[in-house]
């Protein structure tokens, strides 16, 4: 049985919607909380849908910051490529994936652009969860990757997975 840590990112996650608007409704002191943990990447909300022969996910909050310039330690980053796989795992958890080849789009959002090395650097654990889900290598012929980058203020991932049928 493994424990999961009482924290609010933790709590958030375990509620629905409707129950964490309650929730705010009746303690109001948790926005300000809640908006330092949404800029930290310690507060994610993530969905998926199929549209047809195209898979759309947004992750409002996910950081791909994790540049081979960053120069963080080995563990750090091991433990943030997981965090980034996990939500993007469970946000497709129940869609089928469309028949391939495929083209996927990775839209790394974010308070400043990064160069194109580095956009392709920071999407690594997206693209190795994305490979999985579609069940092939990420370096295989099969898929088409590319990753964009866009400015606005906070971090989010948009993806988009299109069957080349």
């Amino acid at each position: 049985m493994s424990a999961k840590a009482c924290t609010l990112a933790a709590v958030r996650e375990s509620l629905t919607p409707e129950q964490w608007a309650r929730l705010e409704r009746i303690n109001p002191h948790l926005a300000a909380p809640v908006a330092r943990a949404r800029q930290r990447g310690e507060l994610v909300e993530a969905h998926a849908q199929r549209n047809g022969r195209r898979v759309d996910l947004v992750a409002k909050g996910v950081r791909l910051d994790l540049t081979p310039n960053a120069r963080l330690h080995p563990q750090q980053v091991a433990r943030r490529r997981r965090r980034e796989h996990q939500v993007v795992t469970a946000a497709l958890r129940g869609i089928v994936p469309p028949a391939g080849p495929w083209r996927v789009v990775i839209v790394r959002v974010g308070p400043r652009v990064l160069d194109d090395d580095n956009r392709t650097a920071s999407a690594k654990g997206v693209r190795d969860a994305l490979a999985a889900w579609l069940g092939v290598d990420d370096g295989s012929d099969a898929v088409r990757w590319e990753v964009r980058g866009e400015v606005a203020r906070g971090y989010a991932v948009r993806i988009s997975v299109e069957g080349c049928e």
